[in-house]
């Protein structure tokens, strides 16, 4: 990398069928090792996407699965930043629980977990990254415009 660039590398599970919640996590922090391991700066762990046809795509719908997913990760790479990238929520109370739930994964020293998503004229997105202090996110319908609300 050139002076100043920062690797982040997204990662996903590949679950077998009839893994739990537990065995997809482990996959998703076994990949968050590995790019650790390889040099990355930064690891996003990809909870949706549009993508593909199987449920790991919409994993972020699920607030207990994420903070699960949140923890694991935080445990196998507690020296990098994470990012969780989520999908539009319904409203806002789905993105609120969601925020909650990832919180929880912070470690002893107090890093956060960033949360990056989109939306559509229809629903709640997160639009601002956690700073490495606090987990203070804003929620506003993506129709808005301007900085997020605090």
């Amino acid at each position: 990398l050139a002076d100043r660039q920062v690797l982040v590398v997204s990662v996903v599970a590949s679950p077998q069928p009839g893994w739990t919640i537990d065995e997809v996590a482990a996959d998703f922090a076994r990949c968050a090792r590995w790019a650790a391991d390889s040099g990355a700066h930064a690891v996003e762990a990809n909870l949706s996407c549009p993508n593909v046809c199987t449920a790991e795509g919409d994993l972020y719908r699920s607030a207990e699965a994420s903070a699960v997913i949140a923890a694991e990760l935080r445990r196998a790479v507690p020296e990098l930043p994470l990012l969780v990238k989520v999908g539009l929520f319904a409203n806002e109370e789905e993105a609120a629980a969601l925020i909650e739930a990832v919180a929880a994964a912070r470690d002893r020293a107090g890093h956060t977990i960033g949360l990056v998503g989109g939306g559509s004229e229809s629903g709640y997105c997160v639009v601002q990254i956690a700073d490495p202090g606090a987990m203070t996110l804003g929620l506003k319908p993506p129709s808005s415009r301007g900085p997020p609300e605090e």
